[in-house]
């Protein structure tokens, strides 16, 4: 296979990772050994309150821990039913307003009529500017016996409103996948 054929073979997958419009990012405490986490309890039964109706529900509260769930046990870790187990996990979630600039756009353009008899110049400038809601969602990974957090995985990514239950849990579980992808560490 030539270097062409590699290249049109990468490009629908990045394409497709680009179009997720997820962004992740993780911290984590450095001397911890993720290797001998084996077992994992629930923090809480849910979220703290955010006053956000839009966040404080339990469809929601439901679906995120499910997807954790699923997303973790996938890995190889066993929900625990008592909090005597080697890390615990809290998740917060909060929608923000967000403001995008685009660029000015500069355009001109040159015309001529029939026979040279008309003609035209045309210079435009514009920008726009729109508002829009992103979905943060961090999951925290804790420490049993001093509730220090010991890795933090965040995602971000903008809002788009549905009506519809599955596709709600299908980008939760989206979601979800890609922050818990980065735990433990490596």
């Amino acid at each position: 296979m030539n270097m062409l054929q590699r290249y049109l073979l990468l490009v629908p997958v990045a394409l497709v990772c680009a179009c997720s419009g997820i962004k992740v990012e993780q911290d984590y405490a450095e001397k911890t050994d993720f290797s001998k986490l084996k077992s994992y309890a629930w923090q809480s039964d849910k979220q703290k309150s955010t006053g956000d109706v839009r966040v404080d529900n339990s469809l929601l509260n439901n679906r995120i821990r499910q997807a954790v769930d699923n997303s973790l046990s996938s890995k190889g870790f066993n929900k625990s039913a008592t909090k005597k187990t080697d890390f615990l996990v809290a998740y917060h979630y909060v929608i923000r307003e967000k403001d995008e600039d685009s660029r000015v756009h500069t355009g001109i353009g040159i015309g001529a009529g029939h026979r040279g008899s008309y003609g035209g110049l045309m210079l435009g400038l514009g920008g726009s500017d729109r508002d829009y809601e992103v979905g943060e969602l961090t999951i925290d990974i804790l420490d049993p016996n001093n509730q220090q957090i010991i890795w933090r995985g965040v995602a971000s990514r903008k809002i788009i409103s549905q009506s519809d239950p599955a596709e709600r849990a299908a980008r939760i579980n989206e979601t979800i996948a890609a922050v818990l992808k980065k735990f433990p560490p490596r």
